[in-house]
């Protein structure tokens, strides 16, 4: 075994350890070995001269296992604490995201509003044409073309509104996506 796989190895079975504790290991065997070189032996002597992989990183853990276990209990401690202030903080910014979930279903509410207004004027061109020849025969041909065109305009209008509101919802949809992805702390939609 060479130097770079006996050093990838003993890498690979430190991983417990803090990357500075680590560097700092691989640092030294490095060193060692290195040392022995210099004194003319051979790379691969140099390794079979140490202990095995296996012993070196069964001594270093438990040499670390106090402070590996400090560690973790540190961290935990910490989202604890972390858990606790951000409950903390839902409880006193209660008035301002409760508010800012009511004005996010006012929005939607605003929206669906729109959309049905918008799907109500253009489908009322069916029935404003046939109220219109109704007038037609009843008053005369000038209110009849005068309701007719003004079924068209409203028909219109209705169906760019409706077209807008699902431009509108699309828009909507991926800005929820988004706050909710920076919610839970992932980047990008």
């Amino acid at each position: 075994m060479n130097k770079g796989e006996f050093l990838a190895q003993l890498r690979l079975r430190l991983g417990a350890l803090s990357k500075q504790e680590l560097e700092k290991t691989i640092q030294y065997y490095s060193e060692i070995i290195d040392d022995m070189l210099e004194e003319g032996v051979s790379e691969e002597d140099a390794v079979a001269n140490l202990e095995s992989v296996e012993e070196i990183a069964s001594r270093i853990i438990e040499e670390n296992a106090g402070a590996l276990q400090s560690a973790h209990t540190d961290m935990a401690q910490s989202r604890k604490k972390t858990r606790t202030w951000l409950v903390v903080l839902l409880i006193c910014l209660f008035p301002v995201w409760i508010t800012l979930f009511c004005v996010y279903i006012a929005v939607w509410a605003a929206v669906a509003s729109l959309l049905a207004a918008g799907a109500g004027m253009a489908l009322s061109l069916p029935l404003t044409a046939i109220g219109a020849v109704f007038t037609f025969m009843e008053t005369g041909w000038y209110s009849g073309v005068f309701e007719a065109g003004a079924a068209l305009i409203i028909s219109g209008l209705g169906i760019l509104l409706f077209i807008g509101m699902i431009y509108l919802i699309k828009s909507l949809i991926r800005f929820t996506g988004f706050i909710f992805n920076k919610l839970r702390g992932k980047d990008g939609v």
